[in-house]
């Protein structure tokens, strides 16, 4: 007779072996030193998502010990490693060998290749070494970090706005990155770690759309973190962040109708259901006739739809300054583009005739627009084969293990937000931000491998209900 798990069929088997994880960090054991290692990552983290940019000595200091952690992990373990997982590595290293080789004469190639080079091998090989406790804890850490930005620039603005004591002392808020002003249409505040939300606020946003499974926090506290993210998206009027978090719910919607491999069954639905969702969505569609002018109205709204028009080169009389060099960026990188179409101009190239600073000229906001111009339409077949693997392996994912489509859902919203940022405004030049593209991969790559190693599985079934953290 066969054993019990070669009895299920390859989905359930899968199912089964994650409904109760217990993968450690990045190896299958649970020894100490893999607890510490695990702590360690988790921790260096979500020091990366409270402050990707600014004091790069500890920050690429962190990268390093991520990437030994990593290292040695995937030496020790051996992963199985999905070939979707495999193809996108050689993509990215095929795109960033091209991009060297036609600019190696450009003056910001060392800088570029960081961010089309070094930060995708360092998060790569955190994807290749990563477990589900290690997805599971860094979800958790997220939500810690996400209520630590928001509670930070809630309370500094709330004291520079004389609403309550400033409660940060000069040093620490020149240390923190802290910074606000005020005009007639709001308030203006900065903060190193404010960047992170447009990640982190549309995952939470979009999160509260799907059911709780076996890596999502209670209900009640991504409700926290997604209000306490949008909240301080809004007072510190970055546009950018606010468009993400205003439309992750649609994201939502289309990215998990896109991953779920169910067919829509009319039979499946009860008619008190389809009363209840018709009625739903008259009363939302009543309260947004009322609601919605007012909130388009909104100055960072307005200004993030501003912001999208600049992406495409339309300037109106009353855009602001910044939409207005957003539109100059477009026209000029596009028309250099049209010298060298096929090919580009390679990494680090500066556009002839226009410089955004005098420091870093390769440095622009319209990181699209950048890409383009530097490796042509070849480099957008790389980025195009990209992501036709990432589709591919996450649709594998949510087949192999339909119980965790919730958490590939809004970790692929988190990451489709954050390219939808960086349209406008380069937050992929800074390797901190990178996680957010990374996750989902990782969060698949873990599933695909659960469903290889048939060792990894006995491991992992156990009696008893699902984890709750």
């Amino acid at each position: 007779m066969l054993p019990r798990f070669a009895q299920r069929s390859p989905v359930s088997s899968v199912t089964s072996a994650l409904v109760n994880p217990k993968p450690l960090l990045f190896a299958e054991n649970s020894s100490l030193l893999s607890r510490i290692a695990l702590a360690a990552a988790i921790l260096a983290l979500g020091y990366v998502l409270v402050r990707p940019v600014s004091n790069n000595l500890i920050l690429y200091s962190v990268f390093a010990g991520l990437g030994m952690l990593a290292t040695i992990s995937i030496i020790k373990s051996k992963p199985h490693l999905a070939r979707e997982v495999i193809a996108i590595a050689f993509l990215i290293a095929g795109l960033g060998l091209y991009g060297t080789l036609i600019g190696l004469d450009n003056s910001g190639l060392v800088f570029t290749l960081q961010v089309y080079f070094a930060a995708p091998l360092l998060f790569l090989l955190c994807t290749f070494a990563a477990t589900l406790k290690a997805v599971r804890w860094f979800i958790m850490i997220a939500a810690i970090a996400t209520v630590t930005i928001a509670i930070i620039m809630i309370t500094f603005v709330a004291g520079e706005a004389e609403i309550i004591p400033q409660l940060f002392p000069e040093w620490l808020a020149e240390n923190l990155g802290l910074g606000a002003t005020f005009n007639s249409s709001g308030s203006q505040a900065r903060f190193y770690g404010l960047s992170s939300l447009a990640a982190l606020g549309p995952l939470w946003a979009g999160s509260l759309l799907v059911r709780r499974d076996a890596l999502l926090p209670h209900w009640s506290i991504r409700l926290i973190c997604a209000l306490g993210a949008t909240l301080a998206a809004f007072i510190s009027s970055r546009d950018a962040i606010v468009l993400v978090i205003v439309i992750a719910p649609i994201l939502t919607v289309a990215i998990k109708a896109i991953l779920r491999h169910r067919p829509f069954r009319p039979s499946a639905y009860s008619p008190r259901i389809a009363t209840v969702g018709l009625t739903l969505a008259a009363i939302g569609s009543v309260g947004l006739i009322f609601i919605g002018p007012a909130l388009l109205s909104l100055g960072p709204v307005v200004r993030a739809f501003q912001a999208v028009s600049s992406f495409f080169g339309a300037r109106g009389s009353t855009s602001a300054a910044d939409q207005t060099i957003r539109s100059d960026q477009s026209i000029h990188l596009l028309n250099a583009w049209t010298s060298n179409p096929l090919f580009g101009a390679g990494f680090g190239a500066r556009v002839q005739g226009y410089e955004r600073t005098s420091e870093r000229p390769w440095v622009l906001e319209l990181q699209y627009h950048v890409f383009l111009y530097s490796v042509g339409l070849i480099g957008v077949l790389f980025a195009i084969a990209i992501a036709i693997c990432v589709v591919v392996l996450l649709r594998r994912a949510a087949r192999l293990a339909p119980h965790l489509l919730s958490s590939i859902t809004v970790t692929t919203v988190a990451g489709v937000a954050m390219l939808i940022a960086n349209a406008t405004n380069p937050y992929l030049q800074a390797p901190g931000h990178f996680w957010a593209l990374f996750l989902p991969l990782a969060l698949a790559q873990v599933i695909s491998r659960a469903g290889h190693d048939q060792r990894l599985l006995d491991r992992t079934i156990s009696p008893g209900a699902a984890p709750k953290l």
